[in-house]
C-alpha cells in the first residue's frame, strides 16, 4: 500500500475538497480555496466533464483536455 504524505497546508486543502458540497470541478475548486483561473493550466483533465462548469475567466494554458 502507497502512502501519501501531506504537509498541513496540503491536508487541509484536501480536507476542504472532500467536505465541500460542490455539483462541479470548478465550483469545489472555488470552495476549496484555490484560484480557479490558473488551477487547470498545464494539467490532465481528458477525463472531467466541464460541460456543467461556468469556465469563464479560466484559463488551460497547456492543459491536455482531449484523449
Amino acid at each position: 500500500m502507497n502512502t501519501l504524505h501531506l504537509d498541513a497546508e496540503e491536508e487541509a486543502l484536501f480536507d476542504k475538497v472532500m467536505t465541500a458540497d460542490a455539483d462541479d470541478i470548478v465550483t469545489l475548486v472555488r470552495e476549496a480555496g484555490v484560484d480557479p483561473t490558473v488551477f487547470f493550466e498545464n494539467g490532465r483533465w481528458e477525463e472531467i466533464d466541464f460541460r456543467p462548469c461556468d469556465l469563464s475567466g479560466l484559463s488551460f494554458a497547456g492543459a491536455v483536455l482531449i484523449r
